[in-house]
């Protein structure tokens, strides 16, 4: 999670607060700042819960070599070839590539599983789109684009072979 979700999450504690405060039970301040803090903390412990949990091992879907981009960070962000596990010798071992290979095949059947907007929706917040900007592209609301999006990683987890 980003300072700025953080951020954004202490907001709508903020407004939540202003919604709820009724002068007759204490002063505005200390309420907005516990209602806040409340807020930024629950987002925090939400996204490290097992349903959050393929969405933060998450990489690009596309290889981003052939792009310029970089990540937010300055290096350029990881195509999700790069975190297969591999051997070391994985160019010029004949059982590595094959491995691998199957590997990337069960990753891109698992992805055709999923209609166009779940893919849309899946990619869009991999990259790191906020939800109150994915759901106007996928004709839903900020909701909407969120249930898509889980409804897509599970469809991913249960078509990818559980790796021991």
């Amino acid at each position: 999670m980003t300072r700025e979700d953080l951020e954004q999450e202490a907001r709508i504690g903020l407004v939540a607060a202003i919604r709820a405060w009724r002068p007759e039970r204490g002063p505005f301040p200390p309420f907005a700042d516990r209602c806040a803090s409340n807020q930024a903390l629950l987002a925090v412990q939400s996204g490290f819960t097992r349903r959050q949990e393929l969405l933060n091992q998450a990489l690009r879907l596309e290889d981003t070599r052939s792009r310029r981009s970089t990540a937010r960070d300055g290096r350029p962000p990881l195509a999700i070839v790069d975190c297969l596990a591999t051997p070391a010798d994985a160019r010029t071992d004949p059982e590595s590539r094959l491995l691998v290979h199957e590997e990337l095949m069960c990753v891109l059947r698992a992805l055709s599983i999923l209609s166009d907007g779940e893919r849309t929706a899946l990619a869009g917040v991999l990259d790191g789109e906020r939800y109150e900007r994915l759901g106007p592209a996928l004709g839903r609301t900020a909701k909407g684009a969120s249930q898509v999006v889980y409804r897509a990683r599970r469809k991913l987890a249960r078509a990818l072979p559980r790796v021991a």
